[in-house]
């Protein structure tokens, strides 16, 4: 991945087995436009960081944006995580770095010179012992006549295109326990199984599913989450392939579904 140059604010963290900093996709933008936002996470060697759903333990990265009005956000997304056993149980982790991408939409109405992107991150970074981290994180860009690209456009593009995409191709239907997926898809590789990692905790249960692959759709039962106090509204989360001893993803073979249930 291209590595950002210093836009905008790095960690505020010194010696901090993580630090952070903000890159923007565009310097000005039109009133109306949509531009992106990266917060990137870079963190020491054998140190990570966390997925939305962190698992077993852990804390999920946040960022508390405070934009001008007329500004909105969505996100974050992230990319696909990897799955992490070890004592404490099953993680979703990040090493070496971790980029979540924001979308900024700018109102059609916006009256403002610029835009003013200010943003608190907190995360937790692990290796043997946790740290908790923050930085305050600021850019800025220009509402004019044309767009232009900022010098990290190309990192920020980087981390987009990392994003798994968003299947349509899901079916889903109840069973006594848990939710039945139905994902038309063609199998990568024999060495490979398909799985679901939930987005959100306490959502559904990422150690009790069963898949089967047939004529080109992979079957799989998932389990609501134990800690779960109600049946989730939303199966949100990663279809995947991966390996079938470790769990873990192959990035490329890996699709966001977000699906009512029913």
């Amino acid at each position: 991945m291209p590595v950002m140059t210093a836009i905008a604010c790095l960690a505020l963290i010194q010696q901090s087995p993580c630090t952070a900093a903000i890159a923007v996709s565009h310097v000005q933008v039109r009133a109306g436009d949509t531009f992106d936002a990266v917060v990137r996470l870079d963190t020491q060697d054998e140190w990570h960081v966390y997925w939305s759903n962190p698992g077993d333990s852990g804390t999920a990265p946040t960022v508390k944006w405070i934009l001008p009005k007329g500004v909105t956000v969505t996100g974050p997304e992230f990319p696909v995580p990897t799955v992490h056993l070890d004592e404490s149980g099953t993680t979703f982790i990040f090493e070496k770095s971790l980029s979540m991408v924001y979308r900024m939409k700018v109102d059609k109405g916006f009256k403002g010179n610029s835009v003013k992107l200010a943003g608190h991150a907190d995360w937790l970074v692990c290796k043997s012992q946790c740290l908790p981290g923050s930085a305050d994180l600021e850019a800025n860009v220009s509402i004019g006549d044309e767009p232009a690209t900022s010098p990290d456009s190309d990192a920020v593009k980087a981390a987009v295109e990392a994003l798994p995409k968003t299947s349509t191709d899901v079916t889903v239907s109840a069973t006594k326990d848990g939710i039945q997926v139905g994902w038309k898809t063609g199998a990568p590789r024999s060495d490979l199984t398909p799985y679901f990692l939930p987005s959100e905790e306490s959502s559904f249960d990422f150690k009790s599913q069963v898949w089967s692959f047939s004529s080109g759709v992979a079957t799989g039962v998932v389990k609501i989450h134990p800690d779960s106090t109600s049946k989730p509204k939303r199966l949100r989360g990663l279809l995947y392939w991966g390996d079938p001893s470790s769990h873990n993803p192959e990035a490329k073979f890996a699709v966001n579904i977000d699906v009512p249930t029913p």
